[in-house]
């Protein structure tokens, strides 16, 4: 039997993709959404997603407490998972009158929960590198919103980031590795003095994971596969 040629031993990897038909930047959401929450008028610092010991949220409550005499700056936390109550009772234990706890939010109203975040925050933990994907992040690409990465240098967040995982932020994007503390609390006040809004940069590097694009270019591979070929194989890495 011939060996196979190369085409057959090819992986071709898309990235997961934004939810172009669902995440947009909106702005009477926001204006809703920090209304209806007692967010108006407030620097807020969100984790919206899964709760999880993947990504894990002790550096950003750390952070938090303190945080306590900043009265302008809100953590708001968005979702479930199991470490939904590790965040409650951290806040309980400490009595945190800054950090607010929500739960999952209905699709058609995500658009506007996203968009009232000034500075979102995505969190992998270090045993996960090449494990777990933090997906979120094409999102919030989307949206235009600044964003602080708190997690292992070995990412491909650093990787869509032109800085890397540098102390020096980008006009859109902060890095700290996890128990750095200090680091994370100096970018939030950074980004709060600062107060840059959406990104066009940002939105621009958004295009490259819509979900039309990727959409189109996984349809391309797959019909693109010669008859009775059966190796090789195409994953978006969800």
């Amino acid at each position: 039997m011939s060996e196979p040629d190369d085409m057959t031993n090819k992986t071709i990897v898309i990235p997961p993709w934004s939810r172009d038909t669902v995440v947009r930047y909106d702005l009477d959401g926001r204006r809703r959404f920090r209304e209806a929450h007692g967010l108006a008028d407030r620097f807020v610092v969100m984790y919206s997603g899964n709760h999880s010991p993947c990504h894990p949220l002790g550096t950003l409550l750390e952070s938090a407490r303190r945080m306590t005499g900043y009265e302008q700056i809100v953590f708001c936390f968005v979702g479930g998972g199991s470490e939904v109550a590790t965040v409650e009772r951290f806040a309980d234990a400490h009595r945190l009158n800054n950090v607010k706890c929500l739960p999952y939010q209905p699709i058609g109203e995500l658009s506007g929960s996203l968009s009232a975040a000034d500075l979102h925050v995505v969190v992998m933990g270090d045993p996960y590198v090449g494990i777990i994907h933090p997906c979120k992040i094409y999102n919030i690409l989307r949206l235009g919103i600044p964003f602080l990465y708190v997690g292992p240098a070995e990412s491909y967040i650093t990787d869509l980031i032109p800085s890397g995982l540098g102390d020096a932020p980008s006009e859109w994007a902060r890095c700290a590795r996890h128990d750095d503390v200090d680091l994370v609390v100096s970018h939030i006040l950074q980004a709060a003095a600062e107060g840059r809004g959406r990104s066009e940069a940002e939105s621009q590097l958004a295009e490259q994971f819509s979900q039309r694009r990727l959409l189109t270019q996984l349809a391309e591979v797959v019909t693109a596969r010669p008859a009775g070929q059966t190796s090789g194989h195409a994953t978006t890495g969800r």
